[in-house]
């Protein structure tokens, strides 16, 4: 018997095409695994508790991440810096509070940052004349250094409920305010020359027209500072 020496058979053009088409896909999957980055971790904490935050936004810009239950964070960075800024309401705005430049490299340890918890300052109202207090308005001021001179800048406005209460939410610690309310007119008209009008005046507290460092409201993170505002009636 004689062996029959065939010439081998050409793949086809459609194998030919698979093959190459896999060989890109794991030419580019290797490309990839080079160029993923680095993993960068890390667990955002409270300033003032040290207690772990949970569902804080970790944002690195081409990766973001919420903390889990332990405060812990997951990101992949391909940057060898990032400006990564850490956002959890209840917390802290400020930018030098929630911004952090990071060197980004291999093996980089762990990560910490903390957020400082906000603040609030509630007030109750009472009037001399025992009337329910709802509706007067108030404006909180920040006590701020400006070109080396003391500027008392409006940081929020309320209004009291039906029960006299107000409350400024959310504003910024470590900080001295002054809150004043707005005057009170019998008549929001103008009344006749000869008409009695009676109200109440305009007032801040802690420290009426007492602008010492003592008579101001020091606020610091975390707390709720609260507030008694007692408001005469009296003719205008």
């Amino acid at each position: 018997m004689t062996a029959c020496v065939c010439p081998r058979k050409k793949p086809s053009r459609s194998a030919a095409v698979l093959a190459a088409t896999l060989a890109m896909w794991i030419g580019m999957g290797a490309g990839q695994g080079a160029t993923a980055g680095h993993g960068v971790r890390g667990v955002v904490v409270n300033s003032v508790t040290g207690q772990p935050i949970a569902r804080a936004l970790v944002d690195a810009g081409e990766d973001a991440t919420l903390t889990d239950g332990e405060g812990r964070f997951a990101l992949r960075l391909s940057s060898t810096e990032a400006q990564i800024t850490v956002r959890r309401p209840g917390y802290s705005e400020k930018q030098e509070d929630t911004s952090h430049h990071v060197r980004v490299s291999a093996q980089m340890p762990e990560l910490q940052f903390s957020l400082p918890p906000s603040a609030s300052v509630l007030g109750r109202v009472t009037l001399s004349n025992g009337d329910e207090a709802e509706g007067i308005r108030f404006t909180a001021y920040r006590r701020q250094i400006v070109e080396g001179h003391v500027r008392w800048m409006p940081a929020g406005m309320a209004v009291s409920n039906s029960e006299g209460v107000f409350q400024f939410s959310g504003v910024e610690a470590t900080a001295w305010y002054m809150v004043c309310s707005a005057e009170v007119s019998d008549h929001p008209a103008a009344p006749g020359p000869d008409a009695m009008v009676f109200g109440y005046a305009s007032a801040c507290f802690p420290g009426g027209n007492d602008l010492s460092p003592a008579a101001q409201l020091a606020v610091m993170p975390g707390q709720q500072k609260e507030l008694e505002i007692p408001l005469t009636r009296q003719r205008f």
